[in-house]
């Protein structure tokens, strides 16, 4: 079977690599009339220009065997895919007023000679689509780009991390092509942690990280402040990294309250919220003695609000450790999980939370699990958690199961390729 071919653009000198796709040979100089360097406009990630590997993954990321993807300069005669690799939830407002404009027009011919498809690569965040913030208007900002560019809007694939983009295509009548995935199973090393499942040795009752600041973490710790909670759990905050005030705000429009508001509410608190995830906890690191030391897992999701389903690697963390564990997310994520084969903690937990898109109704259920089992006896906590070891057994050889069927090479990438890319190939020669 032959390659997939992804055509690459013109050399860029400056960066002594190849110019992303969709953006601008003059650095927007030409478009804007100003110059920005392509990567806060193209991607949102900042340039390296001290890792040229770094660059060259975000431009042309890598896609190993079962097909082999291959970067290539445009022909005459080829059928090819135009990737377009973002890493920016707010890479289409950013690109509004320039959209297919920076594009070859060689390729976008082929595009509409059904040469080539368009696609964008965007699995790792789920922020399209929400009704409540800019991000609602990402696709049909691609469909207003392909009726100005004259260009079918079913030769554009959109690969998003928004398990429920289908349903936003369909809500806002859009006709590109849109593909949910999820990647995250493989950030942490499912088969490095230990067979058994850690004893709870420790005196807290959960378990919350929260890294990066955001208005729904930001909150939930105001409200195990309220509620007297705080040093009943490990939790982690970061008061030292500044975000806009309102940047999060969208996201959760049930509060009355910014992220600013809060975060300095908790700044109030002092060094407990000094983030403890720094230096041993990344997203790609699991520090097991935090499971061993408490009860349960508070994960603390990307998203909450209820028109994205969007899972990152924070909720396979505790499967993976064989922890039993309360999910702050998007509603309908238990039962996502549980179509997957994994097993719940709803013998011991409400976990009606599940179902409210109201997030106060479902953080008033969550903090009453958590003053019930606060209010437990350590001989109670224990004999509860000895009642939970099947489940977590369960999902923990379940984990390893399911990431190999779903990943035979343990390469997440490959998966794209054989899934996803080689269908959207397949379809050129249709």
């Amino acid at each position: 079977m032959s390659d997939i071919i992804c055509v690459v653009e013109s050399w860029d000198s400056i960066l002594d690599y190849w110019k992303p796709n969709c953006s601008s040979s003059s650095w927007y100089v030409k478009e804007l009339g100003q110059l920005m360097t392509p990567f806060p406009l193209f991607t949102g990630t900042v340039l390296n220009w001290f890792s040229n590997q770094h660059n060259k993954e975000l431009i042309t990321p890598t896609f190993p065997k079962v097909r082999y993807v291959k970067y290539d300069e445009l022909s005459d005669t080829q059928r090819y895919l135009y990737l377009i690799p973002v890493h920016d939830g707010a890479f289409f407002q950013k690109n509004d007023k320039v959209g297919f404009s920076v594009i070859p027009l060689k390729i976008l011919d082929d595009i509409r000679l059904k040469k080539a498809a368009m696609v964008f690569y965007f699995p790792y965040e789920g922020f399209s689509g929400c009704e409540h913030a800019t991000n609602q208007t990402d696709l049909l900002l691609i469909q207003k780009w392909c009726e100005t560019a004259n260009i079918a809007p079913e030769s554009i694939y959109f690969i998003h991390g928004n398990l429920k983009i289908e349903q936003i295509k369909e809500k806002q009548n859009v006709r590109i092509n849109t593909i949910p995935i999820s990647l995250f199973e493989l950030w942490n090393n499912i088969f490095a942690i230990q067979k058994e499942i850690p004893n709870y040795v420790g005196d807290k009752i959960f378990l919350c990280y929260n890294r990066a600041p955001r208005l729904h973490r930001a909150i939930f710790c105001c409200e195990l402040i309220k509620n007297d909670l705080l040093d009943k759990g490990i939790v982690s905050f970061n008061t030292n990294k500044q975000w806009t005030p309102e940047l999060w705000r969208p996201y959760i429009p049930q509060y009355d309250v910014t992220l600013m508001d809060a975060y300095n509410k908790l700044r109030e608190y002092g060094s407990i919220y000094t983030d403890i995830e720094t230096t041993d906890n990344l997203a790609m690191n699991i520090n097991v003695s935090h499971y061993e030391n408490t009860f349960i897992s508070v994960v603390s999701e990307t998203l909450v609000c209820d028109d994205i389903l969007f899972l990152s690697e924070k909720i396979w963390k505790p499967i993976i450790v064989g922890h039993p564990f309360i999910v702050i997310g998007n509603p309908g994520t238990l039962k996502y999980l549980k179509s997957l084969g994994f097993q719940t903690f709803d013998k011991w937990i409400d976990e009606s939370y599940d179902d409210i898109i109201d997030i106060k109704k479902r953080y008033s259920i969550i903090l009453n699990e958590l003053n019930k089992f606060s209010n437990m006896s350590k001989s109670q906590l224990l004999d509860i958690r000895n009642e939970m070891r099947e489940v977590c057994f369960h999902n923990k050889n379940h984990m390893v199961k399911f990431v190999r069927e779903k990943y035979p090479s343990l390469n997440s990438n490959e998966y794209v390729t054989t899934h996803v890319l080689t269908p959207i190939w397949n379809r050129l020669y249709e």
